[in-house]
């Protein structure tokens, strides 16, 4: 919101334990059309880590202005921080064709108390005029405007080392025309009727893809409940993802 993107234009991910619990009435109140919920979304943040690439930071602290910087500034640090970053990516076992390195820059204008993350050719080839050129251009496309005229001041000089992991292969599912059938019926207390409503209660592991239906509802799983207030429509994705749409 700060950098001017509307929360309607995108769809919300409900995740964690409480997350699918509230999102549809959270989605209602900004605005948000669509909610997304992942299969497992209790633990969609471990699911995450246990197949996320290794990754490491390695960061110089440099704190001048360009006037006084040479090529290099630039180049013997980030070779310095590429070989630290390197070992420590040998450490975790990681095979050298798997490793791969992001340069970057924290760049401000000299009395900001604000930088911006540059990544630029510049930055290996020790080239500070692209780097400068290319730091007005971020800096223009994220705050709509640049200072040309001004030499820009570098705070830190940063090397991402990354090291890929293979990543599970999820296949789609065949979607089905069979109509999802509710385990239950519960009464819930809706604020916007103003009295308890019945609502359909699912089982998660029994949705299948192509499943529609409405709400009031309830989904049940092992690791969380979905709440889907009167007007949210449903749909299983064939990646088993739960779609909630926001009725006209």
């Amino acid at each position: 919101v700060d950098r001017g993107y509307d929360p309607r234009d995108f769809a919300l991910l409900a995740f964690g334990g409480a997350g699918p619990l509230h999102a549809c009435e959270m989605a209602k109140e900004l605005g948000i059309k669509r909610v997304l919920v992942p299969p497992s979304p209790g633990v969609l943040s471990a699911l995450g880590l246990a197949v996320a690439d290794v990754r490491t930071n390695r960061v110089a602290s440099v704190n001048r202005s360009f006037s006084s910087l040479e090529k290099a500034n630039l180049t013997d640090n980030l070779e310095r921080l590429r070989n630290e970053a390197a070992k420590i990516l040998d450490e975790h076992s990681v095979r050298q064709e798997n490793q791969s390195f992001i340069y970057s820059a924290d760049v401000r204008y000299e009395r900001q108390s604000y930088d911006v993350q540059v990544i630029s050719d510049g930055l290996l080839a020790g080239n500070l005029i692209k780097l400068a050129e290319d730091f007005h251009s971020i800096h223009n496309n994220l705050y709509h405007y640049d200072m040309p005229e001004e030499v820009p001041f570098l705070v830190n000089l940063e090397v991402t080392g990354i090291g890929k992991r293979s990543k599970p292969n999820i296949k789609p599912s065949k979607s089905t025309k069979t109509e999802a059938k509710a385990s239950g019926r519960r009464k819930i207390f809706f604020i916007e009727a103003g009295d308890f409503v019945e609502a359909a209660v699912y089982e998660r592991v029994d949705l299948q893809s192509g499943n529609r239906f409405s709400g009031p509802a309830l989904i049940d799983q092992f690791d969380t409940t979905t709440l889907v207030p009167p007007g949210f429509e449903v749909q299983v994705d064939e990646y088993q993802n739960m779609i909630i749409e926001l009725g006209d």
